[in-house]
């Protein structure tokens, strides 16, 4: 698990742009501390790329620019499922199986998510426990714990760049929200992203996330996308352009490769 790693459009500031009050919201170190102690530890897929299993667990590091997984250099390909703690059991696991089908290593979990009227934070503003989503978090990490998926669990917005500067440590740079479909007047296609995708790697990025969230303008804000799992799963949301995307991410990194 990531307790997020704050990196964001090529920096490492992460900002909190969400349509609810969460971004109002102060997270107290308890809250912190209740995340952190879920999973320590995080399974990667094994040598065939198949997802290892629960006793060969493997451990999330640095090496200078990069991420490790198992202490192999490991490029973090990820995906936005913000509002995962509001989705079923069933509409998570199918969306790990298209996730993991597709490449996609890690995903990104919002654990102080409100949108559309429903709160699913799994801590309250107070810092404290909130049932049943502290619980589904739980039951989500260990999930993808035994899939072989890293779990980016993001709290707040924190700004690391000058303290990292300052204390004289590289840290990897990690692309989080280059930009998504129904956002603004742009409507970015999947060769957008995936050039965004091929530039992050060829520039030393240490991870890349497909952004994805709400349709801005349309009744509703439909599709939601990965800001509302409760009555769709993520990829029946996904538009032509966006599974053209997401067909299209490992091609580019076997071109790394």
């Amino acid at each position: 698990m990531i307790l997020n790693p704050i990196v964001k459009n090529s920096t490492v500031v992460k900002r909190q742009r969400t349509q609810t009050t969460v971004s109002k919201r102060r997270i107290s170190f308890l809250a912190a501390t209740i995340v952190a102690v879920l999973v320590l530890t995080t399974a990667s897929q094994d040598a065939a790329g198949q997802p290892a299993t629960a006793n060969k667990r493997t451990g999330l590091g640095l090496q200078d620019t990069r991420f490790t997984l198992n202490g192999q250099p490991t490029f973090l390909l990820g995906i936005s499922y913000y509002g995962a703690l509001g989705a079923s059991e069933d509409f998570i696991r199918c969306d790990l199986d298209d996730l993991q089908r597709h490449g996609f290593n890690w995903l990104r979990v919002w654990a102080t998510w409100a949108a559309f009227d429903h709160d699913v934070s799994a801590v309250n503003a107070q810092g404290g426990p909130r049932e049943p989503f502290l619980g589904k978090l739980q039951w989500l990490v260990a999930e993808c714990d035994r899939r072989g998926l890293v779990v980016d669990v993001t709290l707040t917005p924190r700004a690391c760049l000058a303290m990292a500067k300052a204390l004289g440590r590289v840290a990897p740079v990690h692309h989080q929200e280059p930009f998504r479909r129904g956002y603004g007047q742009w409507e970015p296609t999947a060769t957008d992203f995936l050039t965004d995708l091929r530039g992050a790697v060829g520039g030393g990025a240490a991870g890349w996330c497909f952004h994805n969230g709400s349709e801005r303008g349309s009744p509703e804000n439909q599709p939601r996308r990965s800001f509302d799992l409760r009555a769709q799963r993520l990829f029946e949301q996904l538009d032509s352009e966006e599974q053209k995307v997401v067909a299209g991410v490992k091609a580019i990194l076997a071109e790394a490769r």
